[in-house]
C-alpha cells in the first residue's frame, strides 16, 4: 500500500499548488516520487488548467 503525503496548498486568487510525496513498493522494489501540482480553476469552480512535475527515486525517502 503506497504511503501518500501532501503539503498544504498555497492558493493565490484562482490558482492553487500542492507539493505531494509518495513511497510506493512494486515489484521491483520500493521507491519514492515527489513532485508538485499546479491548478488554475475556472469562474466554474472547476480545474481549468493543470500542470504537475515530480522525480522518481529509488528507495524510501520520507523525509
Amino acid at each position: 500500500m503506497p504511503h501518500v503525503w501532501l503539503g498544504e496548498p498555497l492558493v493565490d486568487g484562482d490558482a492553487a499548488a500542492v507539493e505531494w510525496r509518495s513511497v510506493v513498493v512494486d515489484e521491483t522494489g520500493v521507491g519514492t516520487l515527489a513532485g508538485v501540482t499546479l491548478l488554475r480553476f475556472g469562474g466554474d469552480g472547476l480545474v481549468a488548467e493543470s500542470r504537475h512535475y515530480w522525480h522518481a527515486e529509488a528507495g524510501d525517502h520520507r523525509a
